[in-house]
């Protein structure tokens, strides 16, 4: 998950050590207030800059180092990649970079997380339709770049104005790119052509302190990821994806007269808060399944974070299905929302497969409260029963979620 990522530290004995590493060698800063030095093989993507400290105009030494690394590059040898990069793998790879760089453990309390940017490579047949389409966040379109090789870029934007014409980065922001028609000449890789990636990139503490990341040592904890993931899945939420290649024949006129519309940037952003999630919502409703593009992206969204939680949705034919294959886990995802004790029978929910011993003793299926606790305390599971058994009737009803779904 962990990508383009940068830490800080005052300590001088990480500083003494990065100094003396031999693995890297010093390039041109552009100013007289920090050195760069860059690893002789992998370059950009694992660097520090010591800032200069000075007394009375005269240089005495480091005040502080920002190292800057890509766990996914070095956990595929610093080469471009489309694979998955678990927790479990973000967690051992940044472990290693650490140790490589001469840093010991007890150490890591000393390194502060300034720069985070995670993401996901995810893949769909519906990658090209996905990248002709409109994209808005707060009724505003996204920036649109072309990169070589016909590779589509959306992004917020890096840079802000306020009112005193002062530029300044922008704390949070996110991408999406073809990251498959990025690489489509560069077939050694290995990068599947429908492969596209979606990311947050954070430059400032604020965000960062809201996931519960204030120095590596959270970078190393699995708790994190899950954060993490709930943060794209929160992102994308924010996101109005407009299907410009909707079939608009078997539509009724009204339901026409709004695909027209929703092209538009004009048209979204005349509109008030309330009436503007409204109309989103019934967008929505008119495109349905394999149209909705939105819908689409969450699902890989979801699926790829649970398999990095061991938990696979199983597909079914029928709405109910009684045998006992509908989530495969570990037993550590299992679900138990009372404590149960050795002696009570270990029970399964005869639809879903999760664990539902804290229930009454005759049980055969997931209830309110335990369906209430998936909510809160794992959300992708809950996310992922929500598409598969929520009554489509109930769909608009938020204070209904936790309760009616069709087992």
């Amino acid at each position: 998950m962990v990508d383009n990522s940068k830490l800080r530290t005052e300590s001088k004995s990480i500083i003494s050590k990065l100094l003396f590493h031999t693995d890297f060698v010093l390039t041109t800063s552009g100013n007289n207030k920090k050195e760069t030095f860059k690893h002789i093989e992998f370059g950009s993507k694992l660097k520090f800059h010591l800032e200069k400290d000075f007394y009375r105009g005269q240089f005495i030494g480091y005040k502080s180092v920002d190292i800057v690394f890509s766990p996914h590059y070095h956990f595929n040898k610093y080469r471009h990649n489309g694979n998955d990069f678990t927790p479990k793998n973000s967690v051992k790879t940044i472990t290693d970079i650490l140790s490589y760089l001469g840093v010991k453990q007890n150490e890591f309390i000393d390194l502060k997380v300034c720069n985070l940017e995670y993401g996901l490579n995810l893949i769909s047949d519906k990658v090209s339709i996905l990248f002709n389409s409109s994209f808005f966040k707060r009724k505003k379109s996204f920036h649109l770049k072309n990169y070589p090789h016909g590779s589509k870029f959306y992004a917020s934007h890096k840079k802000m104005v306020d009112n005193n014409s002062q530029s300044h980065t922008i704390p949070k922001g996110f991408k999406l790119y073809t990251k498959g028609l990025q690489f489509i000449k560069s077939p050694e890789y290995g990068i599947a052509l429908d492969t596209f990636r979606f990311e947050i990139k954070m430059k400032k503490s604020e965000p960062i302190r809201r996931l519960g990341i204030f120095t590596v040592n959270d970078l190393l904890e699995l708790k994190t990821y899950d954060k993490m993931g709930q943060s794209l899945i929160d992102e994308w939420n924010q996101i109005l994806v407009v299907n410009n290649n909707f079939d608009l024949r078997t539509l009724k006129r009204d339901e026409r007269e709004l695909i027209k519309k929703s092209t538009k940037e004009q048209f979204w952003s005349s509109l008030d808060s309330k009436t503007n999630q409204r109309t989103i919502e019934k967008y929505y409703n008119i495109l349905r399944g394999k149209n909705n593009l939105h819908h689409i992206v969450k699902t890989k969204i979801i699926d790829k974070l649970l398999s990095f939680q061991g938990v696979t949705i199983c597909p079914q034919e029928t709405t109910i299905n009684k045998q006992n294959n509908i989530v495969e886990k570990n037993t550590s995802l299992l679900i138990n929302w009372q404590n149960v004790t050795e002696e009570q029978n270990f029970k399964l929910c005869k639809v879903t497969g999760l664990n539902i011993s804290g229930q009454k003793e005759n049980s055969k299926f997931l209830r309110e409260k335990a369906l209430k606790e998936i909510k809160t305390n794992q959300p992708y599971i809950y996310l992922m029963l929500e598409k598969k058994y929520l009554k489509e009737q109930y769909k608009t009803e938020p204070e209904k979620k936790t309760v009616v779904f069709n087992l």
